[in-house]
């Protein structure tokens, strides 16, 4: 069964694995492999005008 639910910080190294498990994705959508701390950036990146409160990542 799968869940959808809230991705954050805590969940970086599962999401880093991921990420690396599928590497051909990334370097088809951003030209290179996997970088290490990806799945951090990805968690905590923002937009110029947006703040961290903003931000929800979710998972599936």
């Amino acid at each position: 069964m799968s869940v959808f639910g809230l991705v954050g910080l805590q969940d970086a190294r599962a999401l880093q694995r991921l990420m690396e498990s599928n590497a051909g994705y990334a370097v088809r959508i951003r030209g290179h492999g996997v970088e290490p701390g990806a799945a951090q950036e990805a968690l905590t990146a923002l937009p110029p005008s947006a703040v961290a409160a903003q931000k929800r990542g979710y998972g599936l």
